[in-house]
């Protein structure tokens, strides 16, 4: 697994504001520049934060899914799937 990878992409999700917008109208495109696994991939552009989670997503970065509106996840879905992951 390539967790670090994630990981840095929700941190450089945090800064880099043309990257955001990239990522809320392409994500698929965005995650090719990361060197993420197929499953991860498949999790972050399904929304699946309990999957991330279980991976070792740290639940401050994972937040980023909802803040940007990434994969469809809301602060509500957000909250359930970390809930439900735990």
């Amino acid at each position: 697994m390539s967790i670090y990878a994630v990981s840095k992409f929700f941190y450089e999700l945090g800064l880099d504001e043309h990257l955001a917008h990239r990522a809320r109208t392409d994500l698929g495109s965005v995650l090719e520049g990361y060197d993420v696994s197929n499953s991860e991939r498949a999790a972050l552009l399904s929304g699946d934060v309990a999957t991330l989670y279980r991976m070792g997503v740290h639940a401050f970065l994972l937040n980023s899914m909802s803040r940007h509106g990434l994969g469809g996840v809301t602060r509500e879905s957000y909250r359930d799937s970390i809930r439900a992951a735990s």
